[in-house]
């Protein structure tokens, strides 16, 4: 499956020295976020069910993209979210094994890092309907509604409506990012840095 990971340049130095490379979330922006964690480990959690439990040593997963704004390609390097690096960047395409990748809509996966429902409606008035079902459960019903809400991010169909956005942006999520992989890589030109 061809997909792309966006790394800091020493990753993509370690790849081509023959190494491997497994998340660090310890080293993320994120690593004191309760949340993050909360939904990585989900995340993780649903690969084990769903592709292969994870490698001894590996406890989140290794991100990419697989499609953005409806199409299967590799990012453009221009748009406005590839413009906030202030460190060395790289894209790199890769070739990951079918079997060994969980993809998942994007703007579904904000359910999950929001620790909020994933309700599924077509207009106002049937999310206040199902909202107000929902906030009238015990904690323990909610969660549960909740945490099965969430297997909604797997649906990637591509779908539009005037509530509903599916299939737009897929991430792809992998527990490794090994040398094998890569096709090729691509500099992410630096934002300039302010003083």
């Amino acid at each position: 499956m061809r997909i792309w990971t966006i790394q800091p340049l020493h990753i993509y130095e370690q790849l081509k020295n023959g190494e491997s490379h497994r998340c660090q979330f310890e080293k993320s922006q994120f690593q004191d976020s309760e949340e993050f964690h909360k939904a990585y480990k989900w995340m993780a959690d649903q690969m084990g069910k769903r592709i292969s439990p994870p490698p001894v040593g590996v406890e989140y997963p290794i991100w990419a993209w697989h499609t953005r704004d409806w199409q299967h390609k590799k990012p453009d390097l221009r748009s406005s979210d590839m413009r906030h690096f202030t460190e060395p960047y790289v894209c790199i395409e890769l070739e990951v094994p079918e079997d060994e990748v969980l993809l998942s809509d994007f703007d579904a996966w904000h359910f999950v890092l929001n620790d909020f429902p994933c309700i599924e409606c077509h207009s106002e008035e049937e999310f206040d309907q199902i909202y107000d079902t929902y906030s009238a459960m015990t904690v323990e019903e909610q969660e549960k509604v909740k945490v099965l809400s969430w297997d909604r991010i797997f649906d990637i169909t591509p779908m539009e409506d005037e509530w509903n956005i599916n299939g737009k942006y897929i991430q792809a999520s992998f527990w490794e990012l090994k040398p094998e992989y890569v096709m090729s890589v691509r500099h992410i030109r630096e934002k300039s840095k302010r003083f």
